[in-house]
């Protein structure tokens, strides 16, 4: 009964006073569900009711699209936008998709090769330079400190040279005996960093240039055992430093023979010790020659027995001699 139906609603889909429209498929699932509802309608119904139904659904499909369009109007435009351009945008995207898909192999292969070439399980030379690279930027501050050790070293064994020059009171030998014991403790410290790392050459010539640098401290150490001025204390507080910079002075002279005289045990310092003693002796006896000169001229004219014409000036060089 539907179909009749249809055909006999067909004619009036499209009148003069409703706009042009698709006319409904007899198989389209709403068009066949209203006809069943309409075959089951009184004939008082389908004049009084339905009309007024079918308004108010009309009426409240309009107030939704309505509500719709002005919610999602930008978004109806874009998409009618996109729509438009979706047929020249699909052979595009066709055409990149081939190039991408004709790409990939050479990608792979790449890709592959960069796997190989910088693989961390086989030796790299770039690997290894970039990683010590980075190691030293992290570590950059130690190796500051590190490489600054030789010059701290050198200003401590400076400034106990000077110190060391002018050492007449208590506060100047306090000031050389710490700058001592800093250079000590300096290189002890470049003594444990190179045993740690004997085979960093940095290291090792930071080590080297200690050693000499210690060498100098010796050196000065000695200088002053030959000073003018150095008193009993000083100079044992001296041979204790060179016990502690040059140990190899410490030993006995001879490994073979048990010494068996007094301060035999005390090996090559010592002698150093009587050595740098001598050298000052000598050097103040080779200042005093030119009055000792005087002074054996002067006995030499008394025993000749010249008469001097001032008589207290007698013996003056003499005595000045044995003053000095």
């Amino acid at each position: 009964m539907a179909d009749p139906l249809y055909d006999l609603l067909a004619p009036y889909f499209d009148t003069q006073d409703a706009p042009a429209r698709p006319v409904p498929s007899p198989s389209d699932p709403a068009t066949h569900a209203y006809l069943n509802r309409l075959a089951t309608l009184s004939l008082s119904s389908l004049s009084s009711s339905e009309p007024q139904s079918l308004a108010y659904s009309s009426a409240s499909t309009v107030r939704s699209l309505q509500a719709l369009s002005k919610r999602s109007h930008k978004s109806i435009i874009a998409s009618s936008s996109n729509l438009s351009s979706l047929s020249s945008s699909l052979p595009e995207l066709a055409e990149h998709a081939a190039r991408l898909r004709d790409a990939l192999p050479e990608l792979e292969s790449a890709s592959a090769d960069f796997e190989q070439t910088y693989s961390r399980s086989n030796e790299n030379a770039i690997l290894d330079r970039r990683r010590k690279a980075m190691l030293l930027a992290r570590n950059v501050d130690r190796v500051a400190d590190v490489l600054e050790l030789p010059t701290l070293l050198s200003s401590a064994i400076s400034s106990s040279g000077a110190a060391a020059q002018g050492a007449g009171n208590s506060a100047a030998s306090g000031l050389n005996n710490a700058n001592y014991a800093s250079a000590l403790d300096l290189h002890a410290h470049i003594k444990r960093l190179h045993a740690l790392y004997p085979n960093v050459g940095l290291v090792t010539e930071i080590a080297m240039q200690a050693e000499q640098e210690m060498k100098g401290m010796a050196t000065n150490l000695i200088t002053s055992l030959q000073s003018q001025g150095i008193k009993l204390a000083g100079a044992m507080r001296t041979i204790g430093w060179l016990r502690r910079i040059a140990p190899e002075l410490d030993q006995a002279w001879n490994y073979n023979q048990k010494s068996t005289s007094i301060g035999g045990n005390e090996g090559a310092l010592g002698a150093l010790f009587l050595v740098c003693r001598l050298a000052n002796l000598l050097t103040t006896l080779e200042a005093l020659d030119p009055l000792r000169e005087l002074a054996d001229q002067e006995a030499a004219r008394r025993s000749d027995g010249e008469k001097t014409k001032d008589n207290w000036a007698g013996g003056q060089q003499t005595e000045r001699y044995l003053k000095r």
